[in-house]
């Protein structure tokens, strides 16, 4: 949910990491993207130099001696991939989704590709979208630091597909982002992968079916979601070998719960954010009045158009300033406290009995998707049958985003070597 900021780092930082970090030992049925709908074009070509500069100016160790391969080939391509998709309210509209696509230097096209998917955490802004930060004239010095981290990660061999959320990129204007809501970020997702994979094909990549699914914060809830999905409903044809996530919001109700038991909350427009996705996708009754005090309730929406620069200070941190009197008792006789109780018991991670590995790493001071709702998840998780390695680690949201995509590094591109 909240952007991850990578501290400056050395390469002796990241071998410690490797060593603490490493673990021990629904029903959506989405329709075939229809292949005259998609599109994809060449956004960007990475050298080996391209490589070692984004990870400089990224105040990232230079680790690109892991990466095999010539200073003069290009070591990954990024695609900015466009196809049809359903609008996410569920009605009969469709709109323009997009990513990207990173496909890896091959010296040999015969060779089965493993995959990564790889949706990003919260962004508000559409020129966040990781199709537009690939796009961009001045990528080497502008590439959001987990967006470098996948590119490393390509460079090494794997296929990774990178959404765009809806109402983002091409979809921009078409609708209103369903933040945190599951049944259309996973239909989305998966339109998106078929899509992507298509255009590997056309590539000549041929790429494995079994897929490494990874995330943090609200990528970590999307990365759920899918895995759940993929392993629960066989007839989308993919498997999972790996759920790795981080910072998720896996109980939505519990983190809200808390937030509205605390004087402050922060990052302040999570729930805004959440809120105004449910009213304009699934769920177009709810009440905003009856959550949000005013100016909030009559004019926030208008932070969440794409453009607003400062999203951090848009809303207060004070609770009782920002959330009405009923929501923050969770008044019960109020039907849309109820209703929106509901909406969030709905939307959050719900355990299945997993095949894939599934690891989870969380931040012990985290205060925005509060530790507690990750920890208690994976006991119920182990309750209801299934297995997953939870790991906690020193810091808040941000600095555990640092270590889930540390170990991301060291799992994908060091062991790997």
């Amino acid at each position: 949910m909240k952007k991850t900021t990578f501290f400056s780092a050395c390469l002796s930082i990241l071998w410690i990491y490797m060593l603490l970090l490493l673990p021990s030992c629904n029903d959506n049925d989405p329709e075939v993207v229809p292949e005259e709908s998609i599109q994809s074009k060449v956004v960007k070509d990475f050298y080996l130099a391209d490589l070692k500069e984004l990870l400089k100016n990224n105040n990232l160790p230079d680790i690109t001696g892991f990466i095999d391969g010539n200073t003069d080939e290009i070591r990954v391509q990024a695609l900015k991939v466009s196809c049809k998709s359903g609008h996410p309210d569920g009605s009969a509209d469709e709109i323009d989704l997009s990513g990207i696509l990173l496909l890896p230097h091959s010296s040999d096209r015969a060779t089965s590709y493993p995959q990564i998917i790889a949706p990003p955490f919260t962004y508000t802004l559409n020129a966040e979208a990781p199709s537009i930060q690939y796009a961009s004239d001045d990528v080497l010095q502008s590439l959001k630091e987990y967006l470098v981290c996948w590119t490393m990660v390509a460079a090494d061999g794997y296929v990774v597909i990178i959404p765009d959320y809806p109402g983002f990129g091409d979809s921009h204007g078409q609708c209103f982002t369903p933040y945190v809501e599951a049944k259309p970020l996973v239909r989305t997702t998966l339109d998106f992968i078929m899509a992507a994979d298509q255009v590997a094909g056309e590539n000549g990549y041929v790429c494995r079916p079994e897929l490494d699914v990874c995330g943090y914060s609200q990528g970590a809830y999307v990365a759920a979601s899918l895995a759940r999905e993929l392993e629960t409903n066989a007839s989308h044809g993919y498997t999972v070998d790996l759920l790795m996530i981080g910072g998720t919001p896996c109980n939505l109700l519990q983190i809200a719960g808390l937030a509205m038991a605390s004087d402050v909350f922060s990052p302040s427009y999570f729930l805004p954010y959440a809120i105004w996705g449910y009213k304009k996708n699934g769920y177009p009754d709810l009440n905003i009045a009856a959550l949000l005090l005013e100016p909030y309730a009559g004019n926030s929406f208008q932070y969440f158009d794409g453009f607003y620069p400062d999203i951090d200070h848009a809303f207060p941190e004070k609770t009782a300033e920002l959330y009405t009197e009923a929501f923050r008792q969770g008044d019960q006789t109020n039907p849309t406290v109820r209703q929106v109780d509901e909406i969030l018991a709905e939307n959050s991670l719900k355990p299945w009995k997993n095949r894939c590995e599934f690891l989870m790493i969380h931040g012990m001071e985290d205060r925005s998707v509060y530790f507690q709702n990750a920890k208690d998840y994976a006991e119920e998780h182990r309750s209801a049958g299934g297995t997953v390695t939870f790991t906690s680690v020193p810091g808040d949201h941000g600095q555990a985003g640092t270590a889930y995509f540390l170990q991301v590094i060291t799992r994908f591109i060091i062991l790997k070597n």
